[in-house]
């Protein structure tokens, strides 16, 4: 009487599953529900569809429906994919899968929700023409769609193949046709215009509160505090570091005036703001030591702990990689060792830019990028690049750490800075 109870039960869940009559679908242009579509026709121009999964295929599933000529693009939550079809699917196979729905793309889903409204933003619209951002999936190759859109458009603006991706200008009237066309897979209005990015640092950072004008206010600007920045050389002389910066431990450094990433570094560390007060850096009132990213003399790690010792060094600041997601190597170890014998000693490097790269950690592309040893180290910080409204940016590399640790520690803003 048991297993009968029990394989009722089991029926019903299933039957539950399959007789649902609408799933909800949460999509960056909004919120829809899907019919449950039972049937499904080939179509070679518009190959693209929504699969519902009974539950997420396993790896060996995945090869399987790929090699039966379903490619599955992107994940949507929640048991979806968008997915390219390229051949005739018989009813049968999706069942196979484990796939309980095959729905069409609506062109409503493809549209920005800015793009949605009465009118749209402002800095979208130029000489009566609406520029946008027309987003390709990822196994479309540009080239073969290029004739078409200099049709349809007013006119081709910029090709991105690396992020399958092209910039127009096209009629108002006209974006419902784009969002028709089976190989774009969204349309976004174009970015608005870029403004100084420091200030809206201090603020997402905080440190607008522990530094202020205010005569009753905290003044923590970072005076007395010394720190050592690797970058790639030499900084070119400023007025907002004057008397506040020592590059004699830059042996071996190069001059050229090419090498700017130390100067926008170092700008955002410790910049005075005197050229520009909405340049100002986190703290405008520390003390900054350069060292070449080498090998070379007093520019590797092991000068840290001379610097610390001799010259109250207190804060190393690293923007350079050296592997994606290497692992905890023997310079995370030196660099862990360090900050056990100097407490006082804190080690800070980027993320790193590889936020869309797969680098073996096995969870495919977007994870498990940290691009370096040393920023696995267990005592240090490692810092994501988050955009102005506290969002991680796309490029940021991400955790976890090759051994399952988190990383990033912390985020800071990284996209769009003004230094």
């Amino acid at each position: 009487m048991r297993n009968i109870l029990v394989l009722t039960f089991y029926l019903l869940t299933v039957f539950s599953v399959y007789s649902q009559d609408n799933i909800s679908l949460s999509l960056k242009s909004g919120e829809y529900m899907l019919n449950i579509e039972n049937t499904f026709d080939y179509n070679p121009n518009d190959p693209y569809r929504i699969l519902i999964f009974k539950k997420l295929p396993t790896q060996e599933l995945h090869q399987r429906i790929s090699d039966s000529g379903i490619k599955l693009i992107d994940y949507l939550p929640s048991n979806m994919y968008i997915a390219s079809i390229k051949n005739q699917i018989s009813d049968s196979d999706f069942k196979h899968f484990g796939i309980i729905s095959v729905n069409k793309i609506s062109p409503d889903y493809k549209i920005d929700p800015k793009l949605k409204k009465e009118t749209f933003p402002d800095w979208s619209v130029k000489d009566g023409y609406l520029h946008v951002n027309l987003l390709l999936y990822k196994d479309v190759n540009i080239s073969t769609y290029i004739q078409e859109l200099e049709i349809l458009s007013e006119s081709i603006i910029n090709i991105n193949n690396n992020s399958k991706s092209i910039t127009v200008s096209i009629k108002p009237s006209s974006l419902d046709l784009f969002a028709k066309l089976p190989f774009i897979s969204y349309i976004e209005p174009i970015d608005p215009p870029g403004n100084p990015e420091n200030y809206t640092a201090e603020t997402l950072h905080r440190s607008n509160v522990i530094n202020n004008q205010f005569s009753t206010g905290r003044h923590y600007n970072g005076s007395g505090v010394n720190v050592v920045m690797q970058d790639d050389g030499y900084v070119q002389p400023h007025i907002d570091r004057q008397g506040r910066i020592d590059e004699s431990f830059c042996n071996g450094c190069s001059t050229s005036s090419g090498n700017d990433h130390g100067d926008h570094c170092s700008g955002t560390i410790m910049g005075a703001g005197n050229l520009d007060p909405l340049a100002k850096g986190m703290a405008d009132g520390a003390f900054l030591y350069t060292m070449g990213y080498s090998t070379n003399n007093y520019t590797d790690a092991s000068a840290f702990p001379l610097l610390h010792t001799n010259y109250d060094v207190v804060i190393t600041s690293t923007s350079y990689s050296n592997g994606c997601n290497a692992g905890y190597t023997s310079l995370s170890r030196d660099i862990d060792e360090q900050n056990n014998t100097f407490p006082n000693l804190i080690h800070v490097f980027s993320a790193g830019n590889d936020g869309g790269s797969n680098c073996g950690y096995g969870a495919g592309s977007g994870w498990a990028n940290v691009t370096g040893g040393h920023k696995q180290a267990k005592n240090v910080i490692a810092v994501a690049n988050l955009t102005v409204n506290s969002s991680l940016a796309n490029s940021s590399s991400r955790g976890p750490a090759a051994d399952g640790r988190i990383k990033p520690d912390i985020g800071a803003k990284g996209t769009s800075v003004y230094s």
